[in-house]
C-alpha cells in the first residue's frame, strides 16, 4: 500500500470524526446542564427554608440554564472554527501549496478563499455554505477579541446587520453577542460540507 494514500485517507477520515467528537461534547454537557437544570428546579419548588436560601438555588439554577448553556455556545462554535481553520491549512500544505494564499484577506479562513475554489472547486461567489463560514469570520472575532462585546467590535455595524438577518440564532443582549444552539448546528453542517468536499472532488 501506498502510504501516502493510507496517510491522505486517514487525514479525511479523522477530520470528519473529529468534528463528531466536538459535537458529542456539545451534547453531553448540554444534556448534563439541562439534567442539573431540572435537579435544581425541584430543589425550588420544594424548598421550605428562608426566602435567601430559595434565592440562592434560584441563582444557582440560571446559572445552568443561561449562563453555563450559553458559554458552552460560544466556546463549542470557536472550537468547531479552530478546527476548520486547521484543517484548511492542512489542505493547502498537503494539496495545494502551489496555490497562493489571499494575503489580503483579513479573517482566518477567507484567506483560503482560492483554496477552496480551485482544490475543492466549489464556486465560492456562490455557495451559501462557504458564504455562512465566511460571515462566521466576524462571530469568530466578536467572542475572541471583544469579550462578545458587540460595542467595542470595529465590525459592530456588520455585526447588527447579521443578527438582524439571523432569524435568532445570533442575538445581542446587553450589548453581548449570544450564539443560539441552531447557530452552532448550523454552522457544524457547513464544516462538515466543506470537509466532505475533498472527497467528492477526488471521486469525480
Amino acid at each position: 500500500m501506498n502510504p501516502n494514500v493510507a496517510r491522505d485517507d486517514l487525514f479525511k477520515w479523522a477530520s470528519n470524526i473529529n468534528i463528531g467528537y466536538i459535537l458529542r461534547f456539545h451534547e453531553f454537557i448540554i444534556s448534563e446542564l439541562s439534567r442539573k437544570e431540572h435537579e435544581l428546579d425541584q430543589a425550588v419548588a420544594n424548598y421550605e427554608g428562608d426566602r435567601k436560601g430559595k434565592v440562592d438555588l434560584s441563582v444557582e439554577r440560571d446559572l445552568y440554564s443561561s449562563t453555563y448553556k450559553q458559554h458552552l455556545m460560544s466556546n463549542t462554535f470557536l472550537l468547531l472554527y479552530s478546527h476548520l481553520e486547521e484543517w484548511l491549512f492542512h489542505i493547502w500544505k498537503s494539496y495545494a501549496n502551489s496555490i497562493k494564499l489571499n494575503t489580503k484577506a483579513r479573517g482566518s479562513i477567507s484567506r483560503f478563499k482560492p483554496v477552496v475554489q480551485h482544490a475543492l472547486c466549489l464556486d465560492v461567489s456562490q455557495d451559501r455554505k462557504w458564504q455562512f463560514l465566511l460571515q462566521a469570520e466576524k462571530i469568530r472575532n466578536c467572542l475572541l477579541h471583544a469579550n462578545a462585546r458587540i460595542d467595542l467590535s470595529r465590525d459592530s455595524q456588520e455585526l447588527r446587520s447579521l443578527l438582524s438577518k439571523s432569524n435568532g440564532d445570533l442575538f445581542e443582549k446587553n450589548s453581548r453577542l449570544y450564539v443560539h444552539q441552531r447557530y452552532v448546528e448550523r454552522f457544524f453542517r457547513c464544516v462538515q460540507y466543506i470537509i466532505l468536499a475533498v472527497e467528492s472532488t477526488e471521486q469525480t
